[in-house]
């Protein structure tokens, strides 16, 4: 009945297809020969050498530590809601909150490389037929389509953005890489380049749903 879609200018630039496994299509959208390739890849990386030196002794050991230059483990618990499709970073929060001059001086990807502005469509003719799919998939729906700031201050181009808002129509498509661009100037609202913290968040959900 309701859905909120985040996107942002980096993720408009993600490949969309290819053979990594953050591209690949699932089964259900492919041939039963990439059915096969698809799942041959998953099944690849779980008996990949690199993996299984980090995993193994981790396992016996209940110690993690990594035995070659292969990160397989995350540097923190991450908490995952699955009522609210949401993760949160405890032990990040928490560092942040207690100890900000240490969080916020060392946090990994913090420091900005500020892209201010982008003049340059980043919406080809593939990712528009997609935006356009999922229009029609929601419709009936209650949603939004919100474009949030970054670190670096990267705005999507007019171009871009007269396309989106001709899509989902101005009442649901949300456009804050510009307007809220300011946030970007603090280093205490962000988590890295792209997260922002929950205090960001509060401003885009109250400006969506309750102006």
């Amino acid at each position: 009945k309701n859905a909120l879609i985040i996107i942002d200018v980096i993720a408009l630039t993600h490949p969309i297809s290819g053979n990594s496994i953050m591209t690949m299509d699932y089964p259900e959208l492919s041939s039963s020969v990439d059915w096969i390739k698809w799942h041959y890849s998953f099944f690849s990386s779980s008996i990949d050498l690199n993996f299984l030196v980090n995993y193994l002794p981790s396992k016996f050991t209940n110690k993690i530590s990594h035995k070659n230059h292969t990160s397989i483990f995350e540097s923190q618990p991450i908490c995952y809601d699955c009522y609210r499709n949401e993760e949160s970073l405890p032990m990040w929060n928490l560092i942040a909150e207690l100890r900000p001059e240490i969080y916020f001086t060392s946090a990994p990807g913090l420091k900005p490389t500020y892209y201010i502005g982008n003049d340059c469509m980043v919406i080809d003719n593939k990712r528009e037929s997609l935006f356009r799919a999922i229009a029609k998939e929601l419709e009936g729906v209650n949603y939004h389509i919100v474009a949030t700031p970054t670190r670096d201050k990267l705005t999507l181009s007019e171009q871009d953005h007269l396309l989106l808002d001709s899509i989902f129509s101005t009442d649901r498509f949300h456009d804050y890489t510009q307007s809220m661009s300011y946030v970007a100037d603090d280093a205490v609202n962000w988590y890295d380049r792209r997260h922002y913290r929950a205090n960001v968040a509060r401003l885009v959900m109250d400006d969506v749903y309750n102006k």
